[in-house]
């Protein structure tokens, strides 16, 4: 009964937390929108707390949603959107599309993508304590510390505090996920949960950031050997069980193949292949004195003891990593009477990820040679899974184990923790924020009585209670959350462009200022087109073809191209070629091809000289074959080119009417160039497509040709094929094990 009364304590945690903001039309959003839109001045803003460090959602999870919601498509998932980038695939991976079955069901209740992420959220959260806590019994733990583990992963700061980036709490969700569904199987081996760990693979690799993917499955793989090899059967019962499990694996990747397979191309495509490990390195805290590197470690015990951890301000680097006051009391007793051999797994990841935190020369080895150079991620993200499980086992070990201990034991245990808390509050006293002066007396009073209830009480029912204290007292604040009626979506800069490109043009924004107004990639939320991206995984050609537009170029290997630098290389004329037909400016500019158009608010609108055209048909003499495509000589002007008329885009699919002279002739879009685009002839004929002017996307019409259909086929396409086969296989298996019980 203490199990089922245990697991209504955590749903009721998680109706008592999501409630203040499912319940009153609440979403998670780090900002109002106002400035991002071009709203500035007295009256803007919505009193709602915000930090512009999380802008990502802003910048690209919601307005990816807001696409696969809305964005044309041929088939059952978009693929392809022109808003940004001069055209680019969409995004798949991270959660944020269809081909995550649990935003493909969220997708049949919501249309609105604030709303749709905030359901996403909740939902990957309720799955992670019920997760974790099935894996916690699956330990054999008492059920009121599987409450607290629950909670814990759940919760944590880590999850909270990176309530924006969804990809986050998905890694921890589908790790603890995949670490109950192993332990059961390595316990009785069964084809339903073989089934599982294939589902939870797929999904871990669809939903999680992928450079936390590395260290999950390091963990994971680990853990599985771990119980492996401390299991009574014979080698052989172990070699099955074993390749069982890499069956398991290989189906989930296999699930996951459309998507990952796309995935690889862009990446061959891009900048990112190359990138030096100091870029790795250079994410990694200074530490420059033993008071620093104290101060490090009191951030993984709770941010709380230097102040409100959300803060735009907080010092010491801190990236929303941290083990919490019950986890991190739990480490530190996780010694007790030997259990040191449970831990084992967890251990080597602790060792390995803190050591690389505080060891640059040890990171970029694992940069090298163990798979970290995916993103500028912290090393010490390694360490909150085995964190978590390392410590609740621990708090179970301590309340079955604990008699015994003698007054003095008790009373040097309390004392020690209690200095060592104070100490690290000292120790972080030169970056202590205002207004944080009291909050860590919060961490103070929480290890205190977690230390009572472990070694003195011995209830397990209370650390439960201090766990769910800690999940309101520390973690409700965390989450930047506000009305939605209060985000801004439009404004009349918005409205103003939305009427200018609505027919088809695109716009781009010179100059540094403003900085924040029409962040890349929000074309998608906002109707817009731009030649701007927000993209990790930029192709190539796109960042040499902004350095037609811009001295500066993309950055971040790619990953940025907010701005065009200065209006030096505007009358270059590779504007009116790409069909940018305004620039957006917080200033005058000046240039023989830009014309004043309109004053929106502090922003100045200038219209170039491009005509709007999406697809332009030039004749075969003016184009000429070169290494990796083909060359067009001169410039796209109006009198070198015929317009052809764009009969159907449904965004991945476009139907193109060209006059039938009976010449070869050229088909250019002004988007960019993908190998993934196929044309074929109105008889269903191929045509060859081809990269024009290193950037553009070319089709050869031969002669008589009249009409040409361009179809995007990425991979993604067939993302929906696994899951199905999937069902069925597990209902199959189900009924038949029933059968044969009865």
């Amino acid at each position: 009964m203490s199990a089922r009364f245990a697991l209504v304590a955590v749903g009721l945690v998680l109706v008592a937390f999501f409630a203040p903001i499912l319940g009153r039309g609440r979403v998670v959003f780090p900002h109002d929108n106002a400035l991002q839109v071009g709203l500035v001045g007295e009256g803007v803003g919505d009193g709602e707390a915000s930090n512009l460090r999380f802008s990502d959602q802003s910048s690209f999870y919601v307005p990816e949603l807001e696409a696969h919601l809305s964005s044309p498509r041929s088939g059952w998932i978009a693929t392809w959107t022109n808003a940004v980038q001069m055209g680019r695939p969409m995004t798949h991976l991270s959660g944020f599309s269809p081909a995550y079955p649990p935003t493909w069901v969220a997708m049949r209740f919501s249309d609105d993508p604030f709303v749709l992420y905030t359901w996403i959220f909740a939902m990957t959260l309720a799955a992670t304590a019920a997760f974790a806590f099935a894996f916690f019994r699956a330990l054999g733990l008492d059920p009121w510390i599987c409450t607290a583990g629950a909670c814990s992963a759940a919760f944590g700061v880590p999850v909270l505090y990176w309530s924006t980036f969804l990809m986050n709490a998905s890694g921890i969700c589908w790790t603890f996920c995949l670490l109950w569904l192993v332990t059961r199987q390595v316990e009785r081996p069964g084809l339903a949960r073989a089934i599982g760990i294939a589902c939870a693979t797929g999904l871990l690799l669809l939903s999680a950031y992928p450079q936390h993917v590395v260290w999950h499955g390091a963990f994971l793989a680990a853990w599985t050997l771990h119980r492996i090899v401390r299991t009574s059967g014979t080698v052989r019962s172990r070699s099955v069980v074993v390749m069982g499990l890499g069956a398991s694996v290989v189906g989930g990747v296999l699930a996951a193949a459309p998507v990952l397979v796309d995935i690889a191309l862009a990446l061959a495509r891009s900048a990112r292949t190359e990138v030096d490990p100091d870029f790795f390195v250079s994410a990694l805290p200074r530490v420059e004195s033993f008071r620093a590197l104290v101060a490090q470690f009191a951030l993984l015990v709770d941010p709380r003891i230097v102040g409100d951890p959300i803060h735009p301000d907080f010092p010491l680097g801190f990236k929303g990593i941290c083990f919490g006051p019950l986890i991190a009391l739990a480490l530190c007793l996780s010694w007790w009477r030997g259990a040191w051999r449970d831990h084992l797994p967890a251990y080597l990841l602790l060792a390995v990820s803190l050591g690389m935190l505080f060891v640059p020369g040890l990171f970029r080895w694992g940069v090298e040679h163990l798979g970290l150079s995916l993103s500028r991620t912290l090393p010490s993200w390694g360490a909150l899974v085995p964190a978590i499980v390392c410590g609740t086992m621990t708090l179970d070990r301590v309340v079955r184990d604990g008699r015994g201990l003698s007054r003095t034991t008790v009373a040097t245990w309390c004392v020690a923790i209690v200095a060592g808390v104070v100490g690290l509050r000292v120790a972080c006293d030169p970056w202590i924020l205002p207004g944080g002066e009291r909050g860590w007396l919060v961490t103070l009073a929480l290890v205190v009585g977690g230390t009572v209830a472990l070694v003195v009480l011995r209830r397990a029912w209370l650390i439960a209670v201090i766990a769910c204290a800690i999940v309101f007292a520390e973690g409700s604040g965390l989450v930047l959350e506000r009305p939605r009626a209060g985000i801004r979506t439009t404004s009349p800069l918005v409205e103003g462009l939305q009427e200018r490109v609505r027919s088809g043009g695109r716009y781009a924004i010179v100059g540094d200022h403003p900085k924040f107004t029409l962040p890349a990639n929000q074309e998608l939320l906002l109707g817009l087109a731009s030649v701007h991206s927000y993209d990790s995984l930029s192709p190539q050609t796109y960042q040499q073809w902004v350095l037609r537009l811009s001295v500066g170029g993309t950055r971040v290997y790619g990953r940025r191209f907010n701005r065009i630098q200065d209006e030096s290389l505007i009358a270059a004329g590779e504007l009116e070629k790409a069909g940018v037909t305004h620039v957006v400016s917080g200033r005058a500019i000046r240039a023989p091809n830009l014309t004043p158009d309109v004053a929106l608010g502090p922003f100045l609108v200038y219209r170039t000289k491009a005509e709007v055209a999406p697809a332009l048909v030039l004749p075969a003499a003016r184009v000429s074959f070169a290494e990796g495509g083909a060359a067009s000589s001169g410039t796209w002007t109006r009198a070198e080119f015929e317009h052809a008329q764009v009969l159907e885009d449904l965004g991945d699919r476009v139907r193109v009417h060209v006059d039938a002279d009976g010449a070869e002739r050229w088909l250019v879009l002004r988007r960019q160039f993908h190998p993934q685009w196929v044309a074929h002839d109105g008889s269903g004929r191929e045509l060859d497509c081809m990269l024009v002017d290193g950037f553009y996307q070319g089709v050869r019409v031969p002669n008589g040709v009249d009409e040409v259909e361009l179809e995007f086929r990425p991979w993604a396409r067939f993302a929906w094929v696994p899951w199905p086969a999937f069902v069925l296989l597990f209902a199959l298996v189900t009924l038949t094990s029933r059968r044969r019980a009865t």
